[in-house]
């Protein structure tokens, strides 16, 4: 009886104190829903407390530990490994505050970004019959519409920032954009097409979290540890509050390195070939998870798999050929001058290595545009590199961080770096056990620093501080990983 009563009393201890952590997570809802981009200071002030509560909960019992043996030094401190408190009372309570949170951002109008407004678009184009990538929206003609369509139609385009580029993305997102559009001229109202997007958006983390804890327990890890990403107040922002379709990506990513390591365990073509699926959706997504693709082909090369290599060839050929029927008209030459050759050679924001880069260059005389294309051709012989290095992966977390190193090459080399690229990172970081990612995904807000003054314009001073700590928390994750894992070494040195 009395063991039953102080277990009540815990349990209500645990769950008031989860509540009062709860409240912290608030202000960046608030935020969501009176603040604009510009307002840097709001939006840092209302995301500090989030992220308090976050590492609080994430790194419980490393916060108890740091407190009570803070007369260790701190090498030897494992707080930067995170191992969350197994309480399943607790865990199913932040799974559900995590929902209430998306949930509150579901109402909320994106701030941060007007791309919705452009994922709208595309789906409005291709309902109509016209592919988003053969015209630009400000030069389309909107009387061609029904009057109904004609008033959407303006209204997207009066709040969309890309009207002098073509669509860039790739096919499955613009089916999704397609499905929300059909929603939004039932409806004949943006705001039930924004609503049809961000529940695609909020089921498709529910299964990244459900492939999360599939994959965690079958491996013998804490499913707890899916709230690093579950909880985490960027993703929150991002995806629920601002609609980034990041989640779908994550998805995918997580099968194809998930079948990747179970292929590599079990020798069956069928868990390669749903590799390959996944993957292939991933590219269908967006167009980074190719970065992968070179780890993937060392891989099989090494196990001497050659059968399976032509057989994914010609899959990947048939899908190249699929993609060809897809983006007709003069789609690559159009992409190159108003699309994502844009992207790569204009574009600029929150490029760490590449903004260092350019000044450099800019400071001794040299010619700075070429910045990119060094940062261009740098990423692909790292990738290429490494790619070869790890070519003889066994455990599932040499996997996920070997895909976490792979993107880290690819993002840290970028010359365009919004805060949302990194959730990737977010998530293989759950099987790395890296701090870095979780620490970047604080630090990175401090890019919208770069909405505070008009005309926009970064601010080196910020970015310099984002960057100056990313690198210390990177060099901590090497020595502990790596003093940890010895292994780790071994192997890349193969």
């Amino acid at each position: 009886m009395e063991n039953s009563l102080y277990d009540r009393e815990t349990s209500i201890y645990e769950m008031s104190k989860e509540f009062i952590l709860f409240l912290f997570f608030l202000p960046s809802v608030v935020f969501q829903f009176f603040g604009e981009r510009k307002d840097f200071v709001f939006l840092i002030a209302a995301n500090v407390p989030a992220f308090f509560a976050y590492f609080w909960v994430v790194f419980s019992k490393e916060i108890t530990d740091l407190f009570s043996l803070s007369q260790k030094s701190v090498s030897k401190l494992i707080i930067f490994l995170p191992q969350i408190s197994n309480s399943k009372i607790s865990f199913r309570t932040w799974i559900f505050l995590g929902l209430v949170l998306r949930t509150l951002m579901f109402f909320s109008k994106p701030i941060l970004s007007e791309d919705v407004d452009r994922f709208l678009w595309d789906g409005l184009l291709v309902q109509e019959g016209i592919s988003p990538f053969s015209i630009l929206p400000k030069e389309l003609d909107l009387s061609i519409f029904d009057r109904s369509v004609q008033l959407i139609a303006t209204q997207l385009l009066n709040e969309m920032n890309s009207a002098k580029f073509y669509s860039v993305y790739p096919p499955l997102l613009q089916f999704l954009f397609f499905i929300s559009a059909k929603g939004m001229l039932w409806f004949q109202n943006v705001s039930a097409g924004m609503a049809i997007w961000k529940s695609i958006l909020i089921f498709s983390e529910l299964g990244v979290l459900w492939f999360l804890c599939k994959i965690l327990r079958e491996n013998g890890l804490s499913i707890q540890r899916s709230l690093i990403y579950w909880l985490n107040p960027l993703a929150i922002l991002e995806i629920a509050g601002n609609s980034h379709p990041e989640p779908i990506l994550l998805f995918f990513l997580i099968g194809a390195v998930y079948f990747l390591w179970k292929w590599n365990e079990r020798q069956k073509t069928k868990d390669f070939l749903l590799h390959v699926f996944f993957l292939s959706l991933g590219i269908l997504t967006k167009i980074t998870p190719l970065v992968l693709l070179p780890w993937t082909v060392f891989i099989l090369v090494d196990r001497k798999r050659f059968s399976l290599l032509f057989k994914t060839s010609l899959f990947a050929t048939a899908l190249a050929l699929v993609g060809l029927f897809f983006f007709r008209e003069s789609f690559f030459e159009k992409q190159s001058e108003s699309g994502i050759g844009v992207f790569f050679q204009l574009f600029e924001f929150n490029g760490g290595i590449y903004y260092l880069l350019r000044e450099t260059l800019r400071a001794i005389g040299g010619n700075f545009y070429l910045a990119g294309k060094i940062c261009g051709w740098a990423t692909l012989v790292f990738i290429l590199a490494y790619s070869y290095r790890r070519k003889k992966e066994s455990a599932i977390a040499d996997f996920f961080r070997s895909s976490e190193t792979i993107y880290w090459i690819f993002l840290l080399f970028s010359t365009t770096l919004h805060p949302w690229y990194i959730l990737p990172l977010l998530v293989f970081s759950i099987f790395s056990k890296s701090v870095s990612p979780i620490v970047w995904s604080a630090l990175i807000l401090v890019s919208y620093s770069t909405y505070a003054v008009i005309p926009f314009r970064d601010s080196f001073w910020w970015i310099g501080v984002e960057y100056g700590i990313l690198f210390f928390f990177l060099h901590i994750d090497y020595k502990l990983i790596s003093s940890l894992n010895p292994s780790t070494q071994s192997s890349s040195a193969t």
